[in-house]
């Protein structure tokens, strides 16, 4: 699973806009069972968004201390 995150920073007092691409790809092991192959995938995407949370804010942190 790839997710892609495109972000864009816009100054409130004008100036160029800060902007950025977070990518995060997790993997995930499905299984024969229509029940396990649903939970595994829905843990695969929360990993995915937790993943991609922390990706963002330390982007945001390291174009905020520039």
């Amino acid at each position: 699973m790839v997710i892609t995150a495109d972000w864009t920073l816009t100054p409130a007092a004008g100036g160029a806009p800060l902007t950025g691409r977070e990518i995060v790809t997790i993997t995930y092991a499905t299984a024969d069972q229509p029940y396990a192959a649903i939970a595994a995938q829905q843990d695969g995407e929360e990993r995915a968004a937790a993943d991609l949370a922390r990706r963002l804010r330390l982007s945001l942190m390291r174009a905020l201390a520039e």
